[in-house]
C-alpha cells in the first residue's frame, strides 16, 4: 500500500475517483447544452463533440453562445 500523502490540489493522476467526478462534472454540461441551445452531443472518454443545424444569424449567435 502507499504511504498516505497531502494533496495540495484537485484529483491525483490515475486516482479511482478522478473518471466518476468527471462524469459528475460534465453531465451538468451535456444537460445544460442539449436543454438550453438544442444541440447535440457525442462524448468518448474525455472528448465532446457538439452538432447543431445552422440555418439562419440567429443559430449562429446561438452556437457562439454555447460555446462561450
Amino acid at each position: 500500500m502507499s504511504e498516505v500523502a497531502k494533496l495540495t490540489s484537485e484529483i491525483v493522476q490515475g486516482s479511482g475517483i478522478g473518471p466518476l467526478l468527471f462524469l459528475i462534472f460534465i453531465d451538468d454540461l451535456i444537460e445544460h447544452l442539449i436543454k438550453n441551445f438544442g444541440v447535440r452531443l457525442k462524448l468518448f472518454a474525455d472528448d465532446v463533440k457538439k452538432y447543431a443545424e445552422i440555418v439562419d444569424t440567429c443559430s449562429i449567435d446561438q452556437q457562439q453562445c454555447a460555446l462561450d
